[in-house]
């Protein structure tokens, strides 16, 4: 309950603020280190006693709704950065914007889907490690629970690290790039306004 109402609450009222305030890569960065702590937040309840259920709640609610906070505006900073990369691919590449849009989406999905494949694969090669359980804080949690808690929070935070490995197109948000034309030399041979 807490991602979701978190979630929406921030896409319709905080998300275009929050992107425009931080710029397309920032807020990718800024909302994918969040979103990594509503992941990490999960081994981190099962790491807690049984008897410590308030804190497992809260701990669960605190994660839920920084999750929520970070996705309502990951995936406007996604769809932002998205159309500012084809429109910088279709100028450097000098194809149509609407193709620029279709190789990316195609590179995009295949990668997405692929992975969400792999990741989601991950617990059932880790069934064998099911029966077999840690003692933590005073209490047994399930290994591969742990580890696949771990492993999945790992993931998430070197995600959020690589992100700030992205380029910055703020730059090609700039109006007068998007108009520019693609032949350099016919503009340049064209009359000034108003001289014809």
């Amino acid at each position: 309950g807490a991602l979701y109402s978190t979630y929406a609450l921030t896409a319709l009222m905080f998300s275009s603020a929050l992107n425009e305030a931080l710029g397309p890569r920032w807020s990718l960065v800024v909302a994918a280190g969040l979103y990594s702590l509503y992941v990490l937040s999960l081994p981190l309840a099962l790491m807690l006693p049984p008897e410590a259920r308030g804190a497992r709640v809260a701990l669960a609610l605190c994660g839920g709704t920084v999750g929520g906070f970070a996705a309502g505006f990951l995936w406007a900073a996604q769809g932002t950065y998205f159309a500012l990369s084809a429109r910088r691919h279709a100028l450097q590449m000098d194809i149509e914007p609407a193709e620029a849009n279709a190789e990316l989406a195609s590179a995009f999905a295949s990668t997405f889907l692929s992975l969400e494949l792999c990741l989601k694969a991950l617990p059932i090669g880790l069934l064998p490690l099911s029966h077999k359980m840690v003692h933590v804080l005073g209490h047994d949690v399930s290994s591969s629970n742990l580890l696949i808690g771990a492993l999945y929070s790992l993931l998430a935070l070197s995600a959020a690290a690589g992100l700030t490995r992205v380029s910055d197109l703020s730059d090609a948000a700039k109006p007068e790039d998007a108009e520019a034309p693609r032949d350099t030399a016919a503009a340049g041979a064209a009359p000034p306004p108003g001289d014809a």
